[in-house]
């Protein structure tokens, strides 16, 4: 119990640093892009991810970099009506809306915008999570990039938002946004390295430059596994084993600690952190040296993916490394985890789940002719040995 106060001024540190308070290689690419659409006076530019926290950091780190003459208003959470989102706005430029009709709103962020220009000031106006956006509020904004094209008002449109965002963009008269936008910037799914450099940096951010000392290198394996690579899921894990490990009096974080953080997690945060509760892996299996997976769809196969090892997403995203093409399967669905010992599967919170021999399953050692069913898909493990 003597030891608790300095635990507990350990645990404060920790709380105290933001989730992402690093800047890996892909983040600063993600940045440079954004600061040439800007330098080019392109109208718009889009970035792509899975993290909310993490397009958030992008964004955060590109304000700090822009000139001092150039307007940044930022729309930071989703909106349902008009009227409150526009407020917001016209608010950030400095007006008092409250008695102005949505009509006027418009036509003030109209005027703002040419008198920006007429002085040699650029606007950047950056919408997040678009793809929750009503879609009065994306109609409206395509039509400001179009008055942009026409005109040149000095306005740079930024648009966050998930892999969805594509979609609903090229699927309706918004895709005129994209058409001005150009290639869009990306953040995919970290793989294992970058997990690997996130952790160090976050680890380096607490003043301790020897990650072995504060993160088992396994601990970082399976904390990769558990989220999936998701940007968000990486940093919140990382963040709650910190602080379990400081709680438990522990001198480095291990598998168990993340497993445990993975279980603490408040699934209906704001940040919609998934990770799965992990059920014990049976101790002792057989190796397995050759495997492969027979993928069917409503019986029939579409798919045989030989197995090496390594980490395999598999879900409905095109980045999955193996995408099922189904609705009833989660964007992020699970993943296959192939060592020299086994073959495991997590499932990663998916909407319908995963299941094994008529069971679901949150984690699972595959034998051999074991189907998984994923929506309606199924999987069967064959193994030569």
């Amino acid at each position: 119990m003597r030891h608790q106060p300095q635990v507990q001024q350990s645990v404060d540190h920790f709380r105290g640093i933001p989730l992402f308070s690093v800047m890996t290689d892909r983040h600063q690419a993600a940045i440079e892009k954004l600061k040439a659409a800007f330098e080019q006076e392109r109208s718009v530019a889009l970035l792509i991810g899975d993290g909310v926290i993490e397009t958030g950091h992008v964004i955060s780190a590109f304000h700090g970099s822009l000139p001092d003459n150039a307007t940044f208003v930022r729309l930071k959470q989703p909106h349902t009506d008009a009227l409150t989102a526009m407020q917001h706005i016209n608010r950030a430029l400095g007006f008092e809306p409250n008695d102005l009709c949505l009509s006027d709103m418009q036509k003030i962020l109209v005027m703002f915008l040419q008198y920006q220009r007429q002085h040699n000031n650029r606007t950047v106006l950056c919408i997040e999570q678009a793809d929750d956006q009503a879609l009065w509020l994306l109609d409206t904004l395509a039509a400001l990039v179009e008055a942009e094209e026409l005109n040149g008002c000095g306005l740079l449109l930024v648009l966050t938002g998930s892999p969805d965002l594509d979609g609903m963009l090229g699927d309706s008269s918004l895709g005129r946004i994209c058409s001005y936008a150009g290639r869009p910037i990306r953040l995919p799914p970290f793989t294992l390295p970058e997990t690997r450099e996130f952790v160090r940096q976050r680890v380096e951010s607490t003043g301790n430059n020897d990650v072995s000392r504060v993160f088992d290198f396994e601990a970082v394996d399976r904390l990769h596994g558990l989220s999936g690579g998701r940007s968000d899921t990486v940093a919140q894990l990382c963040h709650e084993s910190l602080l379990l490990a400081k709680l438990d009096d522990k001198k480095a974080v291990t598998s168990n600690t993340v497993t445990k953080a993975a279980r603490g997690l408040d699934l209906n945060s704001a940040v919609d952190i998934v990770a799965p509760a992990v059920e014990p892996i049976p101790p002792e299996k057989p190796p397995h040296i050759d495997e492969m997976l027979v993928i069917r769809l409503d019986g029939e196969v579409i798919q045989e993916i030989p197995l090496e090892k390594g980490r395999y997403l598999v879900g409905r995203a095109a980045f999955s490394d193996i995408v099922l093409p189904s609705l009833k399967v989660s964007r992020r669905h699970a993943i296959i985890i192939k060592t020299a010992e086994y073959l495991q599967v997590l499932d990663l919170g998916s909407t319908n789940g995963t299941s094994v021999r008529g069971h679901q399953v949150k984690e699972f050692i595959l034998g051999d002719g074991d189907v998984l069913k994923i929506g309606d898909c199924e999987l069967e493990c064959i193994s030569s040995n």
